[in-house]
């Protein structure tokens, strides 16, 4: 409890700082006039940005199935069946039971553990099967690769979007793809998750460390995301109404030509 009580005031402590700067800056009066506040509205694509959730959730989990497969890759195994998409799974579950049986001598009972497998089924939202052998270090690092992952998607994106231009076509893309999906895969696997096939649960196996006390960590990194994805939702989708963005800004733009096609970058600093 004690334990508990420390990590908790901790997670607080770590989590003022990420809203202390945003709400100073929020709380700043606009320069027009001393007590006027910058006028904002809500950005017109918002709406095709919610309606498109599925696609943005489609490319999470190959995200999440895709670093399982390529860090399984680079430790020389093979990619046997690769399913993105939500499906039933079936796998074998060791199980241990004490079977009884009479005994020849005194009419008693002899009772031994005996252990097996049996095949079970169960719901994925996504799953990846690979062919190979290699030590726990190995199997433990395919199986945390997602998680990985999500942290480095998610501050990725959430940097980034400290410089492009908030009113791009670029930005919700970043924010939904960079910051929210893989906050929720995250949380998912990480703080929700509790099954023995969880990523989680078998890497904490593998790495004998304690998985109770890595889901707490879990849940303070999870914590500090979600301030981070209200922080941001504020910035992307309440644009300036008019007049230019302060501060650094990065512009993202399509382009095309006679035998080309790409982005162009611009920005001011």
């Amino acid at each position: 409890m004690m334990r508990i009580s420390v990590v908790s005031v901790l997670c607080i402590a770590l989590t003022l700082p990420l809203t202390s700067d945003a709400s100073r800056e929020r709380g700043r009066p606009d320069s027009s006039g001393p007590d006027t506040p910058p006028e904002t509205e809500v950005r017109d694509d918002i709406w095709w940005h919610l309606a498109a959730v599925p696609a943005y959730a489609f490319l999470q989990l190959n995200l999440h199935e895709g670093s399982h497969a390529l860090t399984g890759l680079a430790l020389g195994y093979s990619v046997n069946e690769y399913r993105p998409y939500p499906h039933m799974i079936t796998y074998r579950e060791k199980v241990t039971e004490t079977v009884c049986t009479p005994t020849a001598t005194d009419g008693g009972s002899g009772c031994v553990e005996k252990t097996g497998y049996v095949t079970r089924e169960r719901f994925a939202f996504g799953s990846v099967d690979l062919r190979g052998s290699g030590d726990d270090w190995q199997k433990g690092l395919i199986y945390a690769a997602p998680v990985m992952t999500d942290v480095l998607l998610f501050t990725s994106a959430d940097l980034t979007l400290t410089f492009i231009d908030r009113r791009s076509w670029a930005a919700p893309i970043l924010y939904f793809a960079g910051m929210v999906a893989p906050w929720m895969d995250f949380t998912y696997n990480v703080v929700i998750g509790r099954s023995a096939q969880n990523d989680v649960s078998r890497w904490t196996s593998l790495a004998g460390a304690d998985t109770d006390l890595i889901r707490f960590f879990g849940t303070c990194v999870a914590m500090a995301g979600l301030v981070r994805l209200i922080l941001r939702g504020y910035d992307v989708f309440l644009i300036p109404a008019e007049g230019p963005t302060d501060g650094p800004t990065l512009t993202v733009m399509p382009m095309s030509g006679p035998g080309m096609a790409g982005l162009a970058l611009g920005g001011s600093f």
